[in-house]
């Protein structure tokens, strides 16, 4: 189905769960992750939600009857929700469905990879954003950095063909690793994305300082040669080194909008579909029949706007943080 500004929507990222074992500061309320007891945030951690596994099932089922033929599973971090591996199995069941990806922070990645690629999953994005210990603590509030590489090569030997490291690029926090996490592509079939920062709460991660274009990643590592991208509707911007198994990956969403080309819905945790990550507009799956929802999705689409609002708070002057309503916790990464 195509939008009213004649874009094809073909790609739905769904949330499983608001729960996750790490606490990023970008995906909560503040870096020091003190989130206070009784705060709206810290009260709707693994609330109760009336939209469950069949529910969600269903869900993709309509959507695939307006076209979406691409799944990408998101949380909070869903290796949390426990019926993961069933779920993937059902959703490649439907018909329409052509491929259905994960995004995860890779910490118990290294118990499940196998029944993940037993269960069809096409590909795994694990989220990174320092190669070092320390920091890696201080960011998650958890000690878990030698889990999360060892989910990534749990990722690589059970024989996915798509392997993605995502990288939150933070000023002063992890650039000066930028090397480092390019040289990750060198001997292994990794690619690894460097994300611009968004301003999706209002954590002190989100003040200018903190804000980097991903053209520094050229700039730190001028040996980059630019290798296309992998399809017209991708957000990455692709780049390798010469004689590297892997590639690097810059999605700039504040330095290079890319609303023209959006091919995407959310549908969060909680059974709302959210047309655009930037706007606070959503719509209610809660409750409805499988007709109901193919409805209330293609109304979705229909309202999806021309483009987000603004972003460059981070690189002037302007004050300000998305207008999505909800932290990345609560609509899905």
């Amino acid at each position: 189905m195509r939008d009213s500004f004649h874009r094809q929507i073909t790609y739905l990222r769904l949330s499983l769960t608001d729960k996750c074992n790490l606490k990023c500061g970008y995906c909560w309320t503040s870096f020091q992750h003190d989130c206070p007891a009784g705060s709206a945030e810290n009260g709707r951690l693994g609330e109760f939600t009336s939209f469950g596994y069949a529910e969600r099932l269903m869900s993709v089922r309509a959507a695939a009857k307006v076209g979406i033929s691409k799944v990408r599973l998101t949380g909070g971090e869903p290796l949390c929700y426990s019926g993961l591996v069933d779920f993937i199995a059902d959703v490649k069941r439907v018909p329409g469905i052509e491929g259905v990806f994960l995004t995860t922070n890779g910490t118990m990645l290294a118990d499940k990879a196998a029944d993940l690629k037993g269960a069809g999953l096409d590909g795994i994005n694990i989220s990174l954003d320092t190669l070092n210990r320390d920091k890696y603590k201080r960011l998650t509030g958890f000690d878990m950095f030698d889990k999360a590489m060892g989910g990534i090569q749990a990722a690589l030997s059970s024989g996915f063909g798509k392997v993605k490291v995502n990288v939150v690029l933070i000023g002063g926090f992890n650039d000066d690793e930028i090397g480092d996490f390019v040289n990750l592509t060198r001997d292994e079939p990794l690619d690894v994305r460097f994300i611009e920062l968004m301003p999706m709460t209002g954590s002190p991660l989100f003040g200018k300082e903190a804000y980097l274009s991903g053209r520094v990643v050229l700039e730190r590592c001028p040996d980059l040669k630019s290798v296309g991208m992998d399809d017209p509707s991708s957000v990455a911007r692709l780049y390798a080194l010469g004689g590297a198994k892997g590639r690097v990956g810059l999605i700039e969403p504040v330095f290079s909008s890319f609303c023209d080309k959006c091919n995407r819905l959310r549908i969060t945790y909680d059974g709302y579909v959210k047309p655009c990550l930037h706007s606070s507009d959503e719509y209610s799956l809660v409750g409805k029949s499988e007709v109901e929802m193919e409805r209330t999705i293609r109304n979705a689409i229909d309202a999806k706007p021309r483009e987000h609002g603004d972003l460059r708070c981070l690189r002037t002057d302007i004050d300000g943080v998305t207008t999505g309503g909800r932290s990345m916790r609560r609509i899905g990464g």
